[in-house]
C-alpha cells in the first residue's frame, strides 16, 4: 500500500476479494497494480473469460508463496507480460529482492525471487563466518534500513531479537542461493528441511519438479517420521481438473526427474491444500493430518 500512497495513486478496497469480483474490479476501475498470493491467481486464471484482456494492468506481483514456471507462464498468457514476484518478511518489510516483468521473461529466471532492492544488501551464510560463494546453498542474511530494530511489545524481546539479528544481519531462517548474476533462489524454511536417510532434501525444489506433472494442479511436499529413513518425503497434491493419476505414476515420475532419494515415497491426494490467512500452504497441518 505505501508506495502506491507514495506515488499519489488510489486504492480500490473490496470487501468481498473473490476472483470474479477481483477481475470485475480491474475492468471497471481501470487498475493497473496487484498483489496477490498464487492462490489468488490461480483462482482468477480460473474465473477469466475465454479471450479477456486486462489492458490497464502494468504490474501483476505475486509473493508468499512459490509457482511453478507453468504457472507463471500461464498468467503471463492471461494477463500479460505484466507478472512479477518479490521476497520480503516481517522483519525487513517490504522487499528484499524484486524481480520486475521482464526479467521474468527470461527462463533461467522463473525459479528465482529476483535480485536484491535499493534498501537491501542480501548475502548468503557460509556457516563458518563467510559469505558463501555463487550457487552454494546456505541461510539467506538481509541487512540495510529497511530491517526492524527488535520485536516490540513482548516481555523477552531481547532474547527474541538477539539470534534474529547478529552483527547487523537479519537471519531469515530461509535457505537459499545466489547465482553468479545476483539473482537469489530459495529453496525453503530452515525448520523444514527434510534429512531422509542422512541426505538434506528442500521441499521447494521437489514442488517445482513435480509441479511440472500434467496433471498436477498444486503440491505441496514435507517429511513424515520413518522408521526406516529418520524422516520420508511425502508429497500431498491436488490434481488438475478431470486429470487422473496414480501415486505409483507421480513416484516414478519424480524417480526419473530426481532420483530416489528426492522422490516422495508417499503421495496424499486432496481436493485443497491447507494454507494460512497469508495464503501460504501449511506443512504443519500436512505433517499432524494422517491422510
Amino acid at each position: 500500500m505505501l508506495p502506491i500512497f507514495e506515488a499519489g495513486g488510489r486504492h480500490v478496497l473490496l470487501e468481498d476479494a473473490n476472483p470474479s469480483a477481483i477481475l470485475e474490479t480491474i475492468e471497471r476501475e481501470g487498475v493497473t497494480t496487484i498483489y496477490a498470493p498464487p492462490t489468488m491467481l490461480y483462482g482468477m486464471l480460473g474465473a477469466a473469460r475465454a479471450g479477456q484482456l486486462f489492458p490497464t494492468l502494468r504490474h501483476v506481483i505475486y509473493s508468499a508463496a512459490p509457482m511453478s514456471a507453468e504457472r507463471i507462464r500461464e498468467c503471463q498468457r492471461v494477463f500479460g507480460n505484466v507478472i512479477e514476484t518479490a521476497y520480503g518478511q516481517v522483519e525487513a518489510p517490504q522487499i528484499i529482492t524484486a524481480m520486475r516483468a521482464h526479467e521474468l521473461m527470461i527462463e533461467e529466471n522463473l525459479a528465482s525471487v529476483g535480485r536484491p532492492s535499493s534498501v537491501a544488501e542480501v548475502r548468503i551464510d557460509g556457516g563458518d563466518g563467510t559469505f558463501a560463494k555463487p550457487g552454494d546453498l546456505g541461510e539467506i542474511i538481509v541487512r540495510g534500513a529497511l530491517l526492524m530494530s527488535g520485536y516490540l511489545d513482548t516481555p523477552d524481546q531481547p532474547q527474541l531479537t538477539a539470534p534474529t539479528i547478529v552483527d547487523g544481519w537479519l537471519r531469515t531462517g530461509d535457505i537459499g542461493m545466489i547465482d553468479e548474476r545476483g539473482y537469489l533462489f530459495i529453496r525453503g524454511r530452515i525448520r523444514e528441511l527434510i534429512n531422509t536417510g542422512g541426505f538434506k532434501v528442500y521441499p521447494v525444489e521437489v514442488e517445482l519438479v513435480l509441479a511440472r506433472h500434467p496433471a498436477v494442479a498444486e503440491c505441496a511436499v514435507f517429511g513424515v517420521v520413518d522408521a526406516k529413513w529418520g524422516e520420508a518425503v511425502t508429497a500431498a497434491v491436488v490434481c488438475a481438473n478431470k486429470a487422473t493419476v496414480s501415486e505409483a505414476e507421480l513416484i516414478a515420475f519424480m524417480k526419473e526427474q530426481m532420483g530416489s532419494v528426492k522422490a516422495p515415497k508417499s503421495i496424499r491426494f486432496l481436493t485443497q491444500l491447507p494454507r494460512n490467512a497469508a495464503g501460504k500452504v501449511s506443512r504443519a497441518d500436512l505433517r499432524r493430518s494422517p491422510t
